[in-house]
């Protein structure tokens, strides 16, 4: 599953880079095209994203859980990463469900 966001998520950086590119606006399909496939695939990648930064974090704290000095702190962002859901790595089925959510609002709003 993380292999498809990935995958997902580099499409993204493609299309915004062939944006990007001048001769892309002498195409108004092609850039019809890129600026709808951009729309749909953003809310999954800033998702993708936002999961993958919470993970590193709750990682982090964890790490810091055996220094004493430090032990407070990571407990704390231990409970910041339980809040937003990443509280071990079997909880991906909650934020793909977020995560599509987010493009289900985004298709309904379209129309």
């Amino acid at each position: 599953m993380m292999d498809k966001l990935q995958a997902i998520s580099d499409r993204l950086e493609a299309v915004v880079t062939q944006m990007e590119d001048p001769a892309t606006y002498a195409d108004p399909d092609l850039l019809r095209r890129l600026t709808r496939e951009q729309k749909e695939l953003e809310p999954v990648v800033l998702a993708y994203r936002a999961y993958r930064k919470a993970e590193a974090d709750r990682d982090a704290a964890q790490e810091l859980l055996g220094d004493p000095e430090m032990k407070e702190m990571a407990q704390e962002e231990l409970q910041e990463a339980k809040a937003k859901g990443i509280t071990d790595g079997n909880n991906l089925g909650a934020f793909c469900t977020r995560a599509q959510a987010a493009v289900m609002t985004l298709r309904a709003t379209k129309k």
